[in-house]
């Protein structure tokens, strides 16, 4: 695992002062003591704090312009000219595959005038501005500006689309717009991240599925949904819930806290009908004591969770496109072996349905805890035992967003 490029300069990227300074005042509100308390005596945040533009500037500063960032698996760019576009926080960007093999990543954005330089995903040669055809190498370096000579003292041979750091580990693709970061294995391993995954061997996973959607809501109710324990029997219980009756439930025994997330070791069935593992095990895990019921959570500041089960593992991240509209992307992701197995294509079918299936019971309680918020009676209620890992989350946003992003 080694950085690539020298990330954006900080000042490079605007961020209203103003808004930032008004969040600051809401983080010292008195209000937010009674969820900073213990969590059998605590409750949920304010409603404010999911939809306010100026707390959304302040995450923006604290948490997305400077925290590593998983965007990609790294198998979604297999050759050469391979690249993404993403957009994250008001910033559109570019992963791509350069002629030697390397990640690279950069800002969508022409020189000249700002145009975006490309849309959606494909394979390239280079990138051409649509409006005067400036044209990129697969690194961002201006190659070609168009009638370049006529272009005055302007200096084209050290003009770049602005780099963003980019970095891998266990096949996944992380970003970075500060260039001052530590690097992504110490990131990871405040959490013991890189350890903790080491058994399942996800770099030698292939991507089978990648399923997103945009949801008019805030990026921190797609976390909380994600990681609440308390509404898998209601929500999910013609789906997953169904299948995990029977199974002893998740309480903070099995909850390792960290810094700036949490791991969860339990039992449960995989993601499919009836939680039958389509393909049997992973081959390394077949002799794994917990067998088919195997199951891994993990939770990462900001915005990465990540699910592991005896067959398959299901990363996934809630992009914030603006500060009620969430980008869910989840991926799913298999033993390389698997691919020669007996209906191999007639299964993966049924774990995509099921996917889709699954989030979009979430997307739906999402949506509807986001149209509360604009109620004058939104409560600020209790935080359940099986919210234990949305109340760890919270105290780590307040702190962050009280201590210059870091956790106390």
């Amino acid at each position: 695992m080694s950085a690539i490029n020298d990330g954006v300069p900080a000042d490079e990227i605007q961020l209203d002062a103003e808004k930032i300074k008004a969040a600051d005042r809401m983080f010292q509100s008195a209000e937010l003591e009674s969820s900073r308390l213990d969590r059998a005596d605590a409750v949920h945040l304010p409603a404010k704090l999911y939809t306010s533009a100026e707390v959304f500037e302040k995450e923006k500063d604290l948490l997305f312009f400077r925290d590593w960032i998983v965007i990609a698996r790294d198998d979604e760019f297999k050759e050469p000219g391979d690249y993404r576009t993403y957009e994250m926080a008001g910033e559109r960007f570019i992963v791509a595959r350069d002629r030697d093999g390397t990640l690279k990543a950069f800002i969508n954005s022409c020189r000249h005038r700002g145009t975006p330089v490309a849309q959606g995903e494909g394979n390239v040669k280079a990138f051409i501005c649509p409006f005067h055809a400036w044209t990129y190498d697969l690194s961002g370096k201006l190659i070609n500006p168009l009638r370049g000579r006529q272009l005055g003292n302007f200096d084209t041979s050290n003009c770049r689309l602005p780099p963003i750091q980019v970095d891998t580990f266990a096949g996944f693709v992380f970003v970075n717009f500060d260039q001052n970061a530590r690097s992504l294995r110490d990131y990871l391993e405040i959490d013991g991240f890189c350890s903790e995954i080491e058994f399942l061997r996800c770099q030698d996973l292939v991507t089978i599925d990648r399923y997103e959607f945009d949801m008019e809501a805030n990026w921190k109710l797609v976390m909380e949904v994600g990681s609440d324990v308390y509404h898998v029997e209601v929500v999910h219980k013609e789906t997953f819930g169904q299948a995990s009756a029977g199974y002893k439930p998740q309480t903070s025994s099995n909850l390792r806290l960290t810094k700036y997330g949490a791991t969860k070791r339990y039992s449960s069935p995989t993601f499919a009908p009836g939680g039958e593992a389509l393909f049997g095990p992973m081959p390394w895990l077949a002799d794994h004591p917990d067998g088919l019921t195997l199951a891994l959570s993990f939770y990462l500041r900001p915005n990465f969770a990540f699910f592991a089960r005896c067959d398959m593992i299901q990363p996934w991240v809630a992009i914030p496109l603006d500060v009620n509209r969430t980008r869910f992307v989840t991926w799913t992701c298999v033993p390389k072996e698997f691919l020669s197995r007996p209906a191999f294509a007639e299964k993966v079918q049924i774990i995509k349905d099921f996917c889709r299936k699954l989030n979009d019971e979430d997307r739906g309680f999402v949506l509807a805890v986001q149209s509360g918020l604009s109620s004058r009676y939104y409560p600020r209620g209790p935080v359940h035992e099986l919210e234990r890992l949305v109340h760890h989350r919270t105290q780590g946003y307040l702190a962050a967003m009280t201590s210059n992003g870091d956790f106390e």
